[in-house]
């Protein structure tokens, strides 16, 4: 028979399927891959909205935290602060008394406050600090005395001191439990930072509002 017949259509012996056929299953994939790039799209800018919800809740903490240290480390009389040797032979000074009693008022004002505490560079060991006065007591296996070299990290208390910007530190663990801590500094009359105020503030607030807003 004439082979002409044939001619546009497809093979009888089933050779390939029509053209139009064809284009129905391109376009058949290309609304699927379109789909698939729509979801990938929307999984991409739910993990910016909650990263972004989620930061928002942490800087709300840490401006809060840093409002608190702020406000406390303005509160303490900063002639005492400066008057302080950082040594033993400040214990029953007038100076340090008065700044004990102080730190201690910190404290006791607020339940989620485990240790305040003021700290100035150590004189003989170098990118160190040490304590001027803490709210504990003295008998306490916690009491840290008048020139104790700080064992723990000092970077940051450091920068406090040099910068005049008070600081927060993220939560941390230990054998006293979850903590959050806070840093300003202290200032005399002159605007010179003389002293950093620390204080361990208990982190349930700071991950319940993170919680909050990562749900």
């Amino acid at each position: 028979s004439d082979s002409s017949e044939y001619h546009g259509r497809a093979d009888p012996r089933g050779a390939a399927p029509p053209m139009d056929a064809l284009d129905a299953v391109r376009k058949d994939r290309s609304h699927l891959w379109a789909g698939a790039s729509l979801f990938v799209l929307a999984l991409l800018c739910s993990a910016l909205f909650v990263s972004f919800v989620a930061d928002s809740g942490e800087r709300i903490e840490r401006e809060r935290m840093q409002s608190l240290v702020r406000t406390a480390a303005a509160t303490l009389e900063s002639t005492n602060v400066a008057a302080l040797a950082g040594s033993s032979a400040d214990v029953g000074t007038p100076a340090f008394d008065a700044i004990r009693d102080e730190l201690r008022r910190v404290r006791d004002v607020n339940p989620d406050f485990r240790f305040v505490y003021l700290m100035r560079p150590a004189p003989r060991a170098s990118g160190k600090m040490a304590f001027l006065a803490d709210a504990e007591s003295p008998e306490s296996p916690d009491y840290s005395a008048p020139g104790d070299v700080y064992d723990g990290p000092s970077e940051v208390l450091g920068r406090v001191f040099r910068t005049g910007t008070a600081q927060v530190e993220p939560p941390a663990t230990d054998e006293w439990g979850t903590w959050v801590t806070a840093i300003a500094p202290v200032r005399d009359r002159t605007g010179k930072v003389v002293a950093v105020l620390g204080m361990d503030v208990n982190a349930a607030a700071w991950q319940a509002t993170q919680a909050r807003y990562r749900g």
